[in-house]
């Protein structure tokens, strides 16, 4: 600890995947950090703050414990499980979440607005074109998609996405609403019917998986698992367990095999989640999952049939060669759990902010047909557009448009944060990304 000078330092990560390792090294840096000589020394590293990444649930009380108040958790297996439920039915959602925790392109940034005090929440994210108003922070406390009434207080600060920190602006008049031809109506969205989801592989994370999907299908949708119950899985337990809202169904065969994987395809699957293989070193499981990748490819051309796919991968170097298979989403676990580890190292108070992102309770992301919002084929403001969204407590993100290139693939384009001056059309096929409670 002496001699990496940790006590000069503006925070520390700890790179490792076992858990033991990681506490037992927690403990090592906030003991060295609680040293009274270093303390007097140094009064500065007692702000050092601590990221670190658990898998197991049961240890995230003596990780806490371990790092004296220095440590902010990640909790491995609930983030990327939360994530691959949501991607698995929304895809595209993953582009989301890498462009939020990266630090290239749109980030998410905590900044003081004072001049914006007495202002509610919905007229001050109506001030800023080219930064989008998420939440407000209050009192160490975050409160993402609060209610469009809330009135500002001088000492809050407002959780904005914009490309870099400290360029966002406020207007400080509220636009004028240009609704042109369009028309809208405040009428609940129509439930969506029972989805048919098929997960393909064994993983640690199957149960945490069908807990989140279980959350956001409707009732009645059926989730068939098939693979080898390799992993230590037990299908028998994930069967007898009592889900609300989805039926499993658990198929014990070899996913690879041609034959099979068609049976299971012929189902009327309309969405498909592939999960790493974690019994095989990283570019043999990703050899795997590219394999299946390349027959379902094949298949839905000579059948016909549509559905969605989303993979898992291993390696991010591995995410450009899978493309060439037309799956609509990928899911790096390492990649984007080192991204939000990054992010935390950098500023602590990001830390509930994700952690409420990724929470089944609270707002969270997704991506919902622009048809429900907007008339399609017409042009609107995105200025109109966010107050509108507003207006169904729901904070306008960004869009996905869809459409097909010369060779008949789709090609989606995704958006994250756009500028509220410039107009748009958007089509049957193309969705919006927003904050949401539902």
């Amino acid at each position: 600890m002496e001699r990496c000078s940790i006590e000069t330092s503006k925070s520390v990560i700890i790179n490792l995947t076992e858990d033991h390792e990681v506490i037992r090294t927690m403990l090592a840096v906030s003991t060295y950090l609680t040293d009274e000589k270093i303390r007097e020394q140094f009064p500065e590293s007692q702000k050092i703050h601590i990221s670190a990444s658990i898998n197991e649930q049961n240890n995230i009380d003596v990780a806490r414990i371990a790092g004296q108040g220095f440590a902010e958790i990640l909790h491995f297996k609930s983030i990327i499980s939360r994530i691959m439920a949501h991607v698995s039915y929304q895809p595209g959602l993953s582009s989301v979440y890498t462009e939020l925790f990266n630090f290239s392109g749109n980030e998410i940034y905590i900044e003081a607005f004072p001049q914006l005090a007495t202002w509610t929440f919905h007229d001050a994210s109506l001030s800023f074109s080219k930064s989008t108003v998420i939440g407000v922070y209050r009192e160490e406390k975050c409160m993402l998609n609060p209610d469009p009434e809330l009135q500002l207080k001088n000492d809050d600060h407002l959780i904005i996405i914009a490309e870099d920190d400290n360029i966002s602006h406020p207007t400080m008049d509220i636009p004028q609403f240009d609704f042109g031809n369009q028309s809208f109506s405040l009428e609940p969205f129509r439930q969506p019917s029972s989805d048919n989801l098929l997960i393909l592989g064994d993983s640690s994370l199957l149960l945490q998986i069908l807990k989140e999907l279980d959350h956001f299908l409707a009732k009645g949708s059926i989730v068939t698992l098939a693979g080898n119950c390799k992993n230590g899985i037990d299908h028998d337990c994930i069967t007898k367990y009592e889900f609300d809202n989805i039926v499993t169904e658990c198929v014990k065969l070899e996913i690879a095999d041609r034959t099979n994987l068609e049976n299971l395809l012929s189902r009327g699957i309309e969405h498909v989640l592939i999960l790493s293989d974690s019994s095989l070193p990283p570019e043999q499981a990703d050899a795997r999952t590219l394999m299946l990748l390349l027959q379902m490819r094949d298949w839905k051309q000579k059948s016909g049939r549509q559905f969605s796919i989303t993979s898992e991968m291993v390696d991010v170097r591995n995410q450009k060669l899978a493309q060439v298979t037309n799956v609509n989403d990928f899911v790096i676990s390492n990649h984007i759990t080192g991204l939000i580890m990054t992010q935390v190292s950098e500023n602590r108070n990001l830390a509930p902010i994700f952690a409420e992102l990724l929470d089944s309770e609270g707002s969270e992301i997704y991506l919902k047909p622009a048809r429900n919002y907007v008339e399609i084929n017409t042009p609107i403001k995105l200025h109109t557009l966010t107050h509108l969204v507003s207006l169904r407590n729901e904070v306008f993100l960004g869009y996905k448009k869809v459409k097909k290139n010369d060779s008949g693939s789709i090609i989606t384009d995704i958006t994250v944060n756009p500028n509220k001056n410039v107009g748009i059309v958007f089509m049957e096929d193309d969705w919006l990304i927003v904050l949401a409670k539902g």
